[in-house]
């Protein structure tokens, strides 16, 4: 998704990206009910829309489960500080 940023015109960029598989939240399926969810917008806000979108298409292929680990949000949100 980056590279488009890159290398494309921005009416070539893609409109967005899917998740199609379940969310787990560190090994367990997240359950509003539960109150073990997390919020795309809070996750945003805390980490960065970059680091959110990295890690959803590092994490899962599309009909994968993706599973928020916070450490490896944190570790991408590292790894990005030290390229930029």
């Amino acid at each position: 998704m980056f590279h488009h940023g890159a290398i494309f015109p921005k009416d070539k960029w893609p409109k967005g990206m899917v998740v199609f598989g379940m969310g787990l939240l560190e090994g367990r399926k997240m359950s509003s009910s539960k109150g073990n969810v997390i919020i795309l917008s809070d996750a945003i806000n805390e980490y960065g829309a970059d680091v959110v979108r990295l890690f959803l298409m590092a994490s899962a292929e599309t009909w994968q489960d993706f599973d928020w680990r916070e450490r490896e949000v944190k570790g991408i949100k590292k790894k990005i500080r030290m390229v930029f």
